[in-house]
């Protein structure tokens, strides 16, 4: 193998927890770690066939951010091994998996394996909180061994990667998340939120407000701020936050798809 490059987008900080557990667990290889957050891809990346991508994905109502398409295009492979992590907060990841084996498949990868990661959900955190847990990060160790066998087979000796999905997750676009944060008196206009926000969607001049029209609810500034000011203060919130965990209290567990 040539060089492991790590790309993922995480807002909140789980995603890229859950990539670091299963990039811990691969074969050691040169590691290149491309946050997609803190340093967008504003030119083509391209990998080596000897290369190995993992990327690593949050979903968002069902497929991946919107902001990060534009970003995933400057990805390019010439038929390398690619290994897919969609990370969801114990709903469920519907097309995320499919969409993402599709973008890879179409920059030139070959995806051989692909995993539906649970974590604590983002806008509603006591949905999988504390998630990833213990048993999770025990079932990313069996399924990055799984992925090391898988690599040391020719990779023109395997087949195409089945996940489920609908071919029709261009239909879910664009996502629509009603709760969007703002800040609190407990604000201290530090900027730390101005400077994180992927979207540009918090002002200088007064950092307790969101740019409601710009923001995607990605929880990026909620996570950074460091007076814990920024949060989900709609007066329907509370409700809402009851209802989906009453939905969604169920614990879901990790999926893994290889090719065979």
């Amino acid at each position: 193998m040539g060089k492991l490059y790590m790309v993922y987008f995480s807002a909140a900080g789980t995603t890229k927890q859950v990539m670091e557990a299963i990039a811990d667990s691969l074969p050691p290889m040169e590691r290149t770690e491309v946050d997609l957050l803190r340093n967008p891809l504003t030119q083509e990346l391209c990998l080596e066939r000897e290369d190995l991508l993992l990327l690593g994905m949050p979903v968002y109502a069902g497929v991946i951010p919107e902001h990060c398409l534009s970003m995933l295009k400057y990805l390019k492979g010439k038929g390398g091994p690619a290994i897919l992590a969609a990370v969801y907060g114990n709903r469920d990841y519907d097309d995320a998996l499919l969409q993402m084996r599709d973008l890879t498949t179409e920059a030139g990868f070959q995806p051989i394996a692909a995993g539906a990661f649970v974590a604590q959900h983002s806008i509603f955190p006591k949905v999988g909180a504390g998630r990833p847990d213990q048993k999770d990060l025990e079932w990313i160790q069996e399924f990055s061994k799984a992925c090391s066998d898988l690599l040391k087979q020719p990779i023109d000796s395997l087949g195409q990667l089945s996940v489920k999905g609908s071919p029709d997750y261009s239909k879910r676009y664009p996502v629509k998340i009603p709760f969007k944060p703002t800040g609190n008196k407990s604000c201290t206009s530090c900027g730390t939120c101005v400077s994180i926000c992927p979207m540009k969607a918090i002002p200088s001049s007064n950092p307790r407000q969101t740019d409601e029209s710009l923001c995607i609810s990605c929880g990026a500034c909620i996570a950074a701020c460091p007076a814990r000011a920024r949060g989900y203060h709609q007066a329907a919130y509370p409700a809402a936050a009851v209802g989906f965990g009453l939905k969604c209290a169920h614990r879901q567990e990790p999926e893994a798809f290889f090719c065979k």
